[in-house]
């Protein structure tokens, strides 16, 4: 089939080339293969062809992402450093930036193909490398600021893999994103593909991302089986609670929060549990930040150079008396936000991220009307972004393999919107 082996090598290069970032560099400027084919991809973009072809819906995602972008460089100049938070901005055009790079690459190279055979074709590509994961996974293991790699889930000792992934949260993420696409496609032997996913996701020990998978689950089971809305929004609305709660908690009680955390019966090392301090710690010191600065933020890439350790009288205090992570100021201030939403907030200020959260809401949306209109293609990449989304609650982590399913999938769904006339009829048998 026409561009087959092409996509094939794009795939690979965007979902494998993870541990890659940062061996390659010219300047500053850190020039790994999935920027590389970033900026292969931009010189055929096309604006006027995109325009043309993409949506109402698509065109509203774009522009907000474009101004999530123009109001997000803003907060560059609220750094101490500017060309350090002009790195980290950069960071973040490309891999957001890319998501209009891949539908104007699939807008003009997939002509030949239907919205089914090209779906297909994806899922073939991501399911090969789903197996390469879990083959590197039993090779490649993570180690902690301890130096240690062992966890205790279910009274079993995991060591943790990694596989292509830099963390092994970052390793279940993918996993979450993948099982939803195989558990809701069509293609053949995806049972042994979904067996492979769940098993690489025990090897990597995160808990969060197994939690993940067991609440975008409850959340399907929820709209399948509950005939109420009130039912669905009583369950969503618990949820949304217990999170604002939790911020408020951390944000205006720390202290509190600290001692209760660090008792025996909830934190310990070997469960993993003590890396709740760590985020602690960055989420507080994260808000008093923004305080000073609340439109436009501390500047991108800043939360790790916040002097954590100090911004909270006697957290330190606590956390070096009782050992966890043998935790020294110098050791908090490194702490990134292990929370996406949070990051965006602290380092971008009030502004972009209430473009971001509007940019969020409209992808959710346009995945949910897509999963509506053709559920054997779209059901599953609306329940791989609602796993994402869960994850990086708990994770700092922006993927280029993300920006990839989304940029394919407005287009996907765009070119399905053209191959059918203004009653819902097929035209020319082109799905």
């Amino acid at each position: 089939m026409k561009y087959s082996t092409l996509y094939f090598l794009v795939i690979i290069i965007v979902f494998c080339t993870e541990r890659l970032e940062k061996i390659f560099m010219i300047g500053f400027f850190d020039l790994y293969p999935a920027r590389i084919l970033f900026i292969v991809l931009l010189f055929g973009l096309n604006f006027k062809k995109i325009n043309k072809f993409a949506s109402f819906s698509t065109r509203k995602i774009f522009r907000l992402l474009v101004l999530f972008l123009i109001f997000y460089f803003f907060s560059i100049f609220k750094s101490d450093d500017i060309l350090y938070s002009l790195k980290k901005y950069l960071d973040i055009l490309t891999i957001l930036g890319f998501i209009v790079l891949v539908y104007n690459f699939f807008m003009t190279k997939s002509r030949h193909y239907t919205p089914v055979q090209l779906n297909n074709l994806i899922l073939k590509y991501i399911s090969y490398i789903v197996f390469i994961v879990f083959i590197l996974a039993l090779i490649l293991k993570s180690t902690n600021m301890n130096g240690s790699n062992d966890r205790v889930m279910l009274g079993i000792n995991i060591y943790r893999r990694v596989s292509l992934f830099l963390d092994p949260n970052f390793l279940g993420a993918f996993l979450n994103v993948t099982f939803f696409l195989f558990l809701f496609s069509t293609l053949k032997r995806k049972a042994i593909i979904i067996f492979v996913i769940l098993l690489t996701l025990i090897l990597t020990g995160s808990k969060a991302s197994i939690l993940a998978l067991i609440i975008v689950n409850l959340f399907y089971l929820s709209k399948s089986f509950l005939k109420y809305k009130i039912l669905r929004l009583t369950m969503y609305t618990g949820v949304v609670s217990i999170l604002i709660f939790t911020l408020y908690f951390i944000s205006y009680r720390p202290i509190e929060s600290v001692n209760f955390l660090t008792q025996d019966s909830l934190s310990n090392s070997k469960t993993g549990s003590e890396t709740s301090l760590s985020r602690l710690t960055a989420w507080s010191s994260g808000f008093q930040k923004l305080k000073e600065n609340p439109l436009f933020g501390i500047g991108p890439g800043n939360i790790v150079k916040v002097s954590k350790g100090n911004s909270i009288s006697g957290v330190v205090d606590i956390l070096e008396q009782r050992g966890y992570y043998g935790f020294s100021s110098e050791k908090i201030d490194e702490i990134a936000t292990h929370n996406q939403y949070l990051e965006i907030l602290f380092e971008g200020g009030v502004i972009p991220f209430i473009f971001y959260v509007f940019l969020l809401f409209n992808l959710v949306s346009f995945f949910n009307k897509a999963a509506k209109e053709l559920p054997f293609i779209f059901k599953g990449y609306l329940y791989s972004l609602s796993a994402y989304l869960i994850c990086i609650l708990s994770i700092s982590y922006n993927p280029y393999y993300m920006s990839f399913i989304i940029g394919f999938i407005l287009f996907l769904f765009d070119k399905y919107k053209k191959s059918i006339d203004i009653n819902g009829n097929i035209i020319d048998n082109k799905i």
